[in-house]
């Protein structure tokens, strides 16, 4: 049997925050390239709005409800390759009062590979004028081989389902809710992730299979945490679906 070993390392998740007087907006924020046969590499954003620390107000719905605009450039050099600029709303609630949840967003945008100057500017609309927006910046790599074993992105996932819906969430013919947070709090009973293997049958063979070993590494040895190390024996596809809880 031929064997491929893949040793996943979970990716850290960015805390974005900025101070507003006494209040603290904070956004959580990473990102995942995948691969799609005919469509080429693209690139998952996912973003989480602390309910607490924004700002709600009366909608037409008369229900109250935080609204921010996110605007995302993906720059090569001075040259702008890919642009978005979206608003995302929170549930509406009878009053603020009682807890107010978080809320995602998860975009799949389509790129050429390459090294990206990334930048993020994140504004929370009902907020006051005076409050200024957040901007972010970072490199973004986009690079998934085209022939030879490669691997997609690490998508930490908080429910993973069969279905037969067609939404932005699904994958594969699974709904995948991404994860977006910086820790896993004492009461999480579990840590999921979504992730790709591409080429395997071109590379090893269609009838071949192959191992795909799972790690959590201790950050500080840089060893595998041995009760958390795990095994996956699949078939080569075009694309396996490495997914583990």
């Amino acid at each position: 049997m031929n064997k491929f070993i893949l040793v996943l390392l979970l990716i850290p998740i960015l805390l974005l925050t900025k101070t507003v007087k006494s209040q603290e907006v904070k956004v959580f924020f990473y990102y995942a390239p995948f691969y799609t046969p005919g469509t080429g590499v693209y690139v998952e954003t996912y973003l989480s709005f602390s309910g607490p620390s924004m700002y709600y107000r009366l909608n037409k719905d008369n229900v109250y409800q935080a609204v921010a605009e996110v605007t995302m450039l993906f720059k090569n050099a001075n040259e702008v390759v890919e642009f978005r600029n979206f608003k995302v709303s929170s549930l509406g609630l009878p009053d603020t009062s009682s807890l107010l949840p978080d809320f995602i967003n998860q975009n799949r945008i389509v790129i050429p590979e390459g090294i990206y100057n990334f930048e993020m500017v994140v504004k929370d609309i009902n907020a006051p004028d005076s409050v200024k927006p957040f901007v972010h910046s970072e490199l973004v790599s986009v690079d998934i081989a085209s022939d030879e074993i490669a691997f997609s992105g690490i998508k930490l996932v908080e429910i993973y389902e069969a279905t037969n819906k067609q939404n932005i969430f699904v994958k594969n013919g699974f709904e995948c809710i991404p994860y977006v947070s910086e820790v896993f709090p004492p009461q999480a009973n579990y840590l999921r992730f979504y992730a790709e293997l591409y080429n395997a049958a071109k590379t090893l063979g269609p009838l071949n299979e192959c191992l795909i070993q799972i790690d959590i590494e201790n950050i500080n040895t840089g060893k595998p945490i041995k009760e958390f190390s795990s095994s996956q024996k699949q078939k080569a596809q075009n694309i396996n679906v490495v997914y583990k809880e």
